[in-house]
């Protein structure tokens, strides 16, 4: 069993990870070895598209009442996700925020825990983590169901959960992106 503190992850860089992790989850499941980026990009393109959507609606406005239609639904399907994504990021920040409980995570031969305060916030086994990523500011650990939380630690901790899986046996589901950022 291996104990991971969490209590120094207050990194801008690894919650953007993590949300970014948490927006492409189901790419991530297929095709672990992909480059992340940083979720300010996605922000961007999605205003940048909501923004030309909103001029081609005036643009298009007198021409065909479905070409209108089909513009009013790709204007709120990106103010919905849009609004997701910011919901995200504020649930992820407030779930992994320090607030006077240290927050750790153990690596067991039952799986990974994720403990805050005295309870067990959630928890994984092996057999549903579908992959371990090694990313550039934190390791993740990806489950095979959408119905399981992701659960992140700083990539500052690498080392500890690389020898944590090796002693568990489950370096099968390791995936190293680091040599993606280089």
């Amino acid at each position: 069993m291996k104990i991971i503190s969490k209590k120094d992850e207050s990194d801008k860089n690894y919650y953007e990870e993590l949300l970014y992790i948490t927006s492409k989850y189901n790419k991530l499941v297929r095709t672990p070895h992909v480059k992340l980026h940083k979720i300010s990009v996605v922000y961007t393109v999605y205003i940048v598209l909501l923004s030309i959507m909103v001029i081609g609606l005036f643009f298009f406005l007198n021409k065909s009442i479905l070409l209108v239609i089909g513009f009013i639904l790709c204007i709120i399907a990106l103010i919905f996700s849009i609004y997701f994504l910011c919901y995200s990021r504020n649930y992820i920040k407030k779930e992994l925020s320090y607030d006077g409980n240290d927050p750790y995570v153990v690596i067991s031969s039952k799986g990974i825990s994720y403990v805050k305060g005295s309870n067990i916030s959630y928890k994984i086994s092996w057999n549903d983590v579908r992959w371990i990523l090694i990313n550039k500011y934190s390791v993740t650990f990806i489950p095979k169901k959408n119905s399981y939380l992701i659960i992140g630690v700083n990539s500052l901790y690498k080392d500890d959960i690389i020898k944590a899986v090796i002693n568990e046996k489950k370096t099968h589901i390791l995936v190293d992106n680091s040599e993606l950022y280089r």
